[in-house]
Formats: C-alpha cells, structure tokens, sequence
C-alpha cells in the first residue's frame, strides 16, 4: 500500500521532467502533476499513520459510525490506483443501516486492504471485465455488513481455510500478514470476517460488524 502511491509519485516526477525538457512545457499538465504528487504523498502518509496506529499501543477510538460513509471515503482514496489499474470499483449501498460501534481508522484499513486484494485477483482478467463490487447491507445475524467481491481467479479451496492465518499468502510477493491483521481488527471490534468463493468465479469478502447500542439511529442517505 505504501509501494503504490510512491511508484505513483516516482512516475510523475518521471513525466514532469520529460515535459519540461520541451520546448513550451505544458504548465497546466505540469500543475496537475503536481496536484497529483502531493495527493499520493498525503496518500502514503496516511498508510504510514495507520500501520502505526495498528501496530502501537493506542486504544481503539470505539465511536458510533455509519458503514456507507467510511466506504465512501476508501472508494475515494482508491479511485486513482483503480482508474491506473483499469478496475470498474462498483458500489452498491443499503440504505437506512443502523451505525455499528468502531475504530473508523481500523476500519477503513480492512476495507482498503480487501479492495486492493481484489483488484490483485483481476489483473489476469481482461481489462473490460475487470470488476469489483463495494457493497453493504444487514447480515442474516441482524448485524451490518460490508462485502467485497471480485470476478479474478478465486481461492483455491485447499487454501480458503488457511487465508486468514499469519503469513501465509497466496501471492508470490504476499508477506501474509494483510488478512491476517484484518480478521484480527474485524474480531477486536466484535465482528467477524470471512471468505468465501463466487459461483461464477471470483471471491467475495464479508466485513461484519456489531451495531452500535446508542443513539446515534440510521442512516437516511
């Protein structure tokens, strides 16, 4: 995660001095290159903060949250990496969930990573198939869940009981310690989180969480 915004800084700066080299350098092109370095350094920034969070001593900031708000907001921090990779990133969002008790950072961090694992799973996809879906909606168990699902090559079913153990991966440059820490974040707030394979291919990853026993009611939109 950290990797991605800095191979996106590296190859701006990379463009920028080409263009200056010209003749008559494009300055609005180069603006927004420079729009776009500072937004993917406050990116990497971010990812720093929140390893640092998750791996410290600090106590969970536990806080009424609306789920669709905070996956609004990690949509938005991926919408460069996806647009690059050619990833459609859908969003499909229930309305009126009751707000769940959380550690908002914690939890966009597990989402985050269940999205970038997603869009890993479709690169071997043709680009005009590459799909991933953001949804939420209450769980079977009256609780509000977050789902993940990708159209990629899936999990081998040997393996799908074994994703969520500390490192192991499925990846040739995994470190496995992505799940792992996210399904330990899922649990410390009460929750669950699991895997599992798509009929028509593909896997689907479901965030679950508690609602929150407050007063802060249901989202309206």
């Amino acid at each position: 995660e950290i990797n991605q915004p800095l191979g996106a800084i590296l190859g701006n700066a990379e463009t920028a001095e080409f263009l200056l080299a010209g003749d008559d350098p494009p300055l609005d092109e180069l603006r927004q290159i420079l729009a776009d370095i500072r937004r993917d350094d406050l990116r990497a920034s971010q990812v720093i903060k929140r390893v640092r969070a998750l791996v410290g001593k600090r106590e969970f900031r536990m806080e009424a949250q609306f789920l669709n708000e905070i996956l609004t907001d990690v949509i938005r921090l991926i919408s460069h990496d996806s647009q690059r990779r050619g990833v459609v990133v859908e969003s499909d969002f229930a309305m009126n969930l009751p707000a769940v008790s959380c550690d908002r950072a914690q939890v966009e961090q597990v989402i985050l990573n269940l999205l970038l694992n997603a869009m890993d799973a479709v690169k071997a996809v043709p680009p005009s198939r590459r799909r991933v879906s953001l949804r939420s909606g209450r769980h079977v168990s009256g609780w509000v869940e977050a789902s993940v699902s990708d159209n990629g090559h899936g999990i081998v079913p040997e393996k799908l009981d074994r994703i969520f153990d500390s490192f192991f991966s499925t990846k040739e440059q995994g470190m496995g310690l992505g799940l792992a820490l996210a399904r330990s974040i899922a649990e410390s707030h009460g929750g669950r989180l699991t895997a599992e394979n798509n009929p028509g291919g593909g896997a689907t990853f479901r965030l679950i969480l508690p609602i929150h026993d407050g007063p802060r009611g249901h989202e309206t939109e």
